[in-house]
């Protein structure tokens, strides 16, 4: 690949030199910018060039197929505030040309950035004869930023992310800023160092940057902005009909050899080891996650990540700490706060864990674990009917988990048992009848021996009956059926069945003695 780019035309900087110690040896100076994060090289590409590009995209987007076409993304940090944009993937009708165009843009960005020190590792024969992967198209992207319905309400159009194990991802204007659309300035930062800003995109210039660096687009004001994203990673190429493959544990491994010193690489590895459940792995992962922390103790997730790990290893105290600097640093996060909760609560400290569910539940209203957490805050305060309220939301959002499920049927018998201590028959029976329907319930065997006993006091024998044998069928040794065989032995004696009421209280000193 590398022979044949050399066919293509670029004027482009590259890197410091006897001449230029800036490193530019353009024609003229100002076509680079030197920026500590990002490459910005303006009339990066020609106007032939860009029409070539320009013509795929729009090739693609007649007639590529609908999943692939005009889809919405919004996301990064406070997604729901982001504006988003839509995206067509381009890299299933890519042709070699424009694929070499491309490799040539990321080798002339990674020359005006020594720093980088990319190319040089993967050019190098060591990195052949290692059998290491070389550098692939990951994807292909046409975007389209517009302003939002109600700009005042927006805070990003794309929120701060990065793009995993992607090595070089370059943008290539295709309108112009101050022209064609106002806003849409693109910023990127890397720990310790000051946000870059690119207000100025012009058609044709082309800003790059390393995938794992931190980015998002500022939102557009006005008109359109257009770009061409092409990413490039040490992973398979993008297969046809792919949107954009994801990153894996080896790729990350991959990517790490030329971006060791990147904490989210770190922490990506960290999480992906993790994932596999293998204690090996679980060990390697608590390595990278405490290198991804030493490389930016700024980074909030890394500190999370590292107490999931912990977690995992069962060392709780050093787990609640890494989630509580999780928490200094971003007390958005309710994940954190979620797991800082649920911790607290196991302790006794219901008023703490109190706090980070509503914490939880600011920041995120409709985040199942939160609303679980709240639940299990309030029945641990016995307020069951608050409890069953945060319960059921939870089956709202998702109809399917158990934990809600099970937990609704437990408040349900307390509130059962409560409403009968009180004289409250008819609620009791209702609440009752309600709990012996969830099957997982685990107060179901004491559920039907409450109804039972309920039953019995309102004169309805064959009622209690059924309920007693139906708890005793559920639980048929411990103390829960010792009192089960004696309120059917008492039914019993009311029906008339004397026999059956003596062989009930045998069994109930037999297993009582016994216990």
């Amino acid at each position: 690949m590398l022979a044949a780019l050399a066919t293509i035309s670029l004027t482009v900087c590259l890197g410091p030199t006897d001449a230029d110690p800036a490193g530019c040896t353009a024609r003229e100076h100002n076509q680079c910018d030197h920026g500590e994060q990002a490459a910005v090289i303006r009339g990066a590409v020609s106007e032939e060039q860009l029409q070539m590009l320009a013509h795929l995209a729009e090739r693609v987007k007649l007639n590529g197929p609908a999943h692939l076409v005009r889809q919405t993304r919004n996301f990064g940090d406070n997604a729901k505030n982001n504006g988003g944009h839509n995206v067509t993937y381009l890299h299933e009708s890519v042709q070699a040309r424009e694929t070499q165009l491309l490799w040539q843009l990321a080798l002339a960005a990674d020359a005006t950035m020594p720093q980088w020190g990319i190319a040089k590792k993967f050019q190098d024969p060591s990195w052949k004869k290692a059998s290491r992967p070389m550098p692939t198209l990951r994807c292909l992207e046409a975007m389209d930023y517009f302003p939002g319905d109600r700009v005042e309400d927006i805070e990003d159009s794309l929120g701060w992310h990065n793009d995993g194990s992607t090595i070089y991802t370059i943008a290539i204007g295709l309108t112009s800023a101050g022209i064609d659309y106002d806003g849409g300035d693109l910023q990127v930062r890397t720990p310790g160092s000051e946000v870059q800003t690119v207000s100025d995109l012009q058609r044709g210039d082309m800003v790059a940057w390393r995938g794992w660096d931190i980015h998002r687009v500022r939102p557009v004001i006005r008109g359109q902005r257009q770009v061409i994203v092409a990413e490039w990673w040490l992973g398979p190429p993008a297969s046809k009909g792919d949107t954009r493959p994801g990153d894996t544990l080896q790729i990350v491994r991959n990517t790490l050899q030329v971006g060791k010193h990147s904490g989210i690489l770190n922490r990506m590895l960290a999480y992906f080891a993790m994932q596999t459940g293998d204690q090996q792995e679980l060990a390697k992962a608590a390595e990278a996650a405490n290198r991804a922390v030493e490389l930016d103790p700024t980074d909030a997730k890394s500190h999370r990540i590292l107490g999931m790990i912990k977690q995992s290893q069962g060392k709780i105290e050093d787990a609640v700490s890494a989630f509580s600097k999780s928490l200094k640093i971003d007390p958005t996060d309710s994940s954190s706060h979620v797991t800082v909760g649920l911790f607290l609560l196991d302790r006794g400290e219901v008023d703490a864990a109190e706090n980070h569910a509503k914490q939880a539940l600011l920041h995120a209203p409709e985040m199942s674990r939160a609303l679980l957490l709240m639940g299990f805050v309030n029945k641990h305060r016995n307020d069951m009917k608050a409890a069953a309220k945060s319960f059921r939301a939870v089956l709202k959002i998702d109809p399917k988990n158990k934990v809600a499920y099970k937990q609704i049927g437990e408040c349900l018998f307390h509130l059962g048992v409560s409403a009968l201590a009180s004289g409250d028959e008819d609620t009791a029976e209702k609440r009752l009848g309600q709990a012996i329907k969830i099957k997982s319930n685990p107060k179901l065997s004491e559920a039907h021996r409450a109804l039972g006993t309920l039953f019995a006091n309102k004169g309805d024998l064959q009622a209690a009956e059924k309920n007693l044998l139906q708890a005793l069928k559920l639980s048929s040794a411990g103390p829960g059926a010792v009192a089960s065989y004696e309120a059917l032995a008492i039914v019993l004696k009311k029906k008339g069945d004397d026999k059956g009421s003596r062989e009930s209280l045998r069994i109930a000193r037999k297993l009582a003695t016994s216990g």
